[in-house]
C-alpha cells in the first residue's frame, strides 16, 4: 500500500476514526472522574534501640552483638511486613532502605484508612517483637518506630490520561480501517 492509498483510506474512514477517538476519550474521562481523589501515605519503619545496655566484661559485646541482633530483627521485620502485605484492605508497597529501615507507601480513599494501616502494622510489629522475646528468652533491646509520616492528597493526571486514550483510539481506528479494507478485498 502506498502513502497516497493510505491517506485516501484514512479520508474515507474519517467518521470511524473520529468516533473511536471520541469514545476512547470519553472512557478515559469517565474513568478519571470516578477515580477522582485519593490519599497517598509514605512512612518509614525503623528498628531502634530502646536503651543502652550496661557494659559487660566481654569486650565488643555491646557493639557487634547488638548491631547483628538489630540486623536480624530488621530482617525479621521485613519478612513480617511482606507477610502482612495482602492482609489489609489497602495494599501497600515496601522498599528496603537498609537492614534497619523500610519505606512503606499506602494509597487509600481517606486519610484515616492510611493511619489505620500504620497503627495495625505498628501493633503487628510490636506483637512480633514480644513473640521473638518469648521465643529466645532474651530481653528485646529494640523497638519499631514509625517516622517521617507524609500523607498527601493526589489527583489523577487527567491530561495524560486523555492524551494516551486519544493516541490509543487513533491507532485502534487506523487498525480498524485497515482491517475493514482487508476484509473487503
Amino acid at each position: 500500500m502506498e502513502l497516497t492509498q493510505f491517506i485516501a483510506l484514512i479520508k474515507k474512514n474519517t467518521f470511524l476514526l473520529v468516533t473511536i477517538v471520541v469514545l476512547s476519550i470519553g472512557a478515559a474521562c469517565a474513568y478519571s472522574y470516578y477515580q477522582s481523589l485519593f490519599f497517598e501515605g509514605v512512612f518509614i519503619f525503623s528498628v531502634q534501640r530502646i536503651e543502652a545496655v550496661a557494659e559487660t566484661p566481654v569486650a565488643g559485646l555491646d557493639g557487634y552483638y547488638f548491631i547483628e541482633s538489630a540486623r536480624l530483627f530488621g530482617r525479621r521485620l521485613g519478612n513480617l511486613l511482606a507477610s502482612k502485605k495482602g492482609a489489609f484492605a489497602k495494599p501497600f508497597e515496601i522498599k528496603q532502605l537498609s537492614d534497619f529501615d523500610y519505606k512503606i507507601s499506602v494509597k487509600a480513599k481517606t486519610e484515616p484508612e492510611i493511619r489505620g494501616t500504620i497503627t495495625a502494622l505498628e501493633s503487628a510489629a510490636a506483637a512480633d517483637l514480644e513473640n521473638l522475646s518469648f521465643e529466645t528468652g532474651e530481653y528485646a533491646a529494640y523497638s519499631v518506630a514509625v517516622s517521617e509520616i507524609q500523607i498527601a492528597k493526589k489527583t489523577p493526571d487527567y491530561f495524560l490520561r486523555i492524551l494516551i486514550s486519544a493516541i490509543a483510539g487513533l491507532l485502534f481506528g487506523i487498525f480498524a480501517a485497515l482491517f475493514g479494507r482487508y476484509i473487503n478485498e
